[in-house]
């Protein structure tokens, strides 16, 4: 994928967003399964720490995975660093978070990723529903590798990675969304040419001139991804959960 329908595809997300703010967050209220999953793991050590708790929630959306550890533990003392494009999403944010406005993907693209994700080593960095937003095999390495370098000694980096091809549904849904996207998305200068293998463009409800760019992970890439980024070896946890067939997200933990 070339650098022009890199930035394209994250254009049409962030205005996607900016749109559809209020609906989308509407939806997205409850905490994931594998969040739960993912505590009962090796990354859920961080909640015994005797000090503060630092977390980095890269593409923090409204918040829920901040009022989910909040509800898991509230005696802890908790540092969360949120950074979205979308401040529209966040809405009232819970008192121990800092919130940054940044748009990752572009700054991912234009080499500038590690100024926007400036804050000290966490104990638990988070990435959850963004990492399909992110276009290109190469950039999704680079913000791997990335991230991995944000977290403290001790902690944990978790990953979650869409695989809503697992649905059959979700796959019919996405093929007819993406036909429709790359109709309205020509005309801007989307080259289909250009996009990689599990590319799609998605709408929303009925709107019909608004779309997000989004791939379809699969088990096998995922593990790709993380030997790419030179992480398998560090990989402490493994699984899927989520959605009503139980395997629409795959999460990966790294130790920091």
């Amino acid at each position: 994928m070339d650098a022009k329908t890199a930035h394209l595809l994250n254009e049409a997300t962030g205005d996607f967003y900016r749109r559809q703010a209020a609906s989308f967050s509407a939806t997205r209220r409850s905490a994931w399964p594998g969040w739960e999953r993912l505590l009962a793991g090796p990354a859920g050590a961080v909640l015994d720490s005797p000090s503060a708790l630092r977390v980095l929630d890269v593409g923090c959306g409204n918040l829920r995975f901040e009022r989910f550890l909040l509800e898991c533990a509230p005696a802890a003392d908790w540092r969360f660093y949120g950074v979205d494009s979308c401040p529209l999403l966040v809405g009232d944010a819970p008192a121990p978070i800092e919130y940054h406005e940044a748009d990752i993907v572009g700054a991912l693209l234009d080499g500038g990723i590690e100024r926007e994700l400036d804050v000290p080593a966490c104990d638990l960095v988070g990435c959850f529903g963004f990492m399909h937003h992110v276009p290109g095999w190469d950039n999704r390495v680079r913000l791997l590798r990335v991230l991995a370098g944000c977290v403290a000694p001790g902690g944990f980096l978790a990953l979650s990675f869409w695989q809503f091809l697992n649905s059959s549904e979700l796959a019919d849904r996405a093929a007819a969304s993406h036909a429709r996207g790359l109709a309205v998305l020509a005309p801007r200068g989307l080259a289909a040419g250009q996009l990689e293998r599990g590319d799609y463009l998605l709408g929303w409800q009925e709107t019909q001139d608004v779309f997000r760019y989004c791939h379809a992970f699969d088990a096998a890439e995922i593990d790709a991804l993380a030997a790419e980024a030179g992480l398998s070896a560090r990989i402490v946890d493994r699984f899927e959960a989520d959605g009503r067939t139980g395997d629409l997200n795959g999460y990966l933990v790294i130790g920091g």
